[in-house]
């Protein structure tokens, strides 16, 4: 397809596909930055194989049948794969939803070999005992854990409301320590009504509001970016992008109050760097009042 791209035949070639297809398409190449190019160069190369024949100068570099058979079986992997990741960069994705697609896929016999890369005991994987922990812990089997993955997702417990009760209410005065009773009534309370409804509550945390899908939000982090850093805005220091960055991928957790409260805070602070608070202050204000036109 690099050939295709010279002078000579990259002419040749629009006159052909304007002809056959009522539209210019041109050869593509693959960005190695992004295996999905090589997904759209074979997809392009397909649907434009006949004009490339047709082109003086790409005798030499014409594929054979058999060549051009195991291009039309790639296509296919291809595509089951572009399904899974434009799956997996779906905004509400979790540990588990991705780990069932996985699962799915290595169940097929022609994708099996992928376990070395995709498998939860994968030797990439940097802790399988915590992901399979998680993964267990998701699905509502806590009980099925072993002893070490138990021991790696043991910080993702649930604290007891009523462990060391008496150190914490031993500073309070009556008023406090009666509210703080109510409190724990109520939650004893709520605790019954779901044992009554169904299962027991699980003693861990809700994994999919702690573990996110980082590389998934880092993939939609560098997208986004270029919405940020506009000719305009190049003089912007690397700390106060950072920080945009951040408020953008966290805006449900913060709103035009929480702003106010930051320029109040900024105003009373009297270090050196109020100017910056200050002009930091701005810009997140505005990126607020444009959050729809970049948000997803």
């Amino acid at each position: 397809m690099s050939k295709a791209l010279n002078v000579k035949p990259s002419a040749q070639l629009r006159t052909l596909t304007l002809d056959a297809h009522q539209k210019i398409l041109k050869a593509k190449k693959d960005n190695v930055t992004r295996w999905t190019s090589t997904m759209d160069m074979v997809r392009r190369y397909l649907r434009i194989k006949d004009e490339l024949s047709a082109c003086n100068g790409l005798e030499d570099y014409v594929l054979s049948g058999r060549e051009n058979q195991v291009i039309k079986e790639a296509a296919k992997s291809f595509h089951t794969f572009n399904m899974i990741t434009v799956e997996i960069q779906a905004k509400g994705m979790d540990l588990l939803d991705v780990r069932e697609q996985f699962d799915t896929l290595l169940s097929h016999e022609k994708y099996k070999m992928m376990d070395t890369y995709l498998g939860q005991k994968a030797k990439i994987v940097e802790s399988p005992d915590f992901e399979v922990g998680c993964i267990k812990v998701m699905r509502g089997e806590p009980s099925t854990l072993t002893e070490e993955e138990v021991a790696a997702i043991a910080k993702l417990k649930r604290k007891s409301i009523t462990s060391n009760a008496p150190e914490a209410t031993a500073e309070l005065d009556v008023d406090q320590k009666l509210a703080f009773n109510t409190k724990r009534r109520k939650v004893k309370m709520n605790q019954k009504l779901r044992r009554d409804r169904g299962p027991e509550e699980s003693p861990f945390l809700d994994i999919k509001m702690i573990v996110s899908a980082t590389s998934n939000c880092c993939e939609r982090l560098f997208s986004e970016a270029k919405y940020v850093m506009v000719p305009h805005r190049r003089g912007m220091s690397p700390i106060l992008f950072e920080s945009l960055l951040f408020l953008k991928k966290n805006v449900e957790y913060w709103n035009v109050k929480t702003v106010g409260d930051a320029i109040q805070n900024s105003k009373r602070d009297k270090r050196d760097d109020d100017d910056f608070l200050r002009k930091a202050s701005k810009v997140v204000c505005r990126i607020l009042r444009n959050a729809t036109i970049i948000h997803d």
